[in-house]
């Protein structure tokens, strides 16, 4: 089992990191969630983009002629 550490701000710029909001009582049409990929106040990438960023940077690698 994978774990790890749940973050609620960004720590560069300190900024609160968005979720999907629920109202109680109210039912919503809307049954995706499109994850963020940057951080609207500093335009800097979530961890999760940065990862896959990095990985899809590995496997370019991998693929380019020497």
């Amino acid at each position: 089992m994978c774990v790890v550490e749940t973050i609620a701000k960004y720590l560069f710029c300190n900024s609160e990191i968005r979720r999907q909001y629920i109202v109680p009582d109210v039912i919503s049409a809307r049954f995706s969630y499109n994850l963020p990929k940057y951080y609207y106040n500093c335009s800097n990438s979530y961890l999760w983009t940065k990862r896959a960023l990095d990985t899809a940077n590995e496997l370019a690698i991998l693929f380019i002629p020497s």
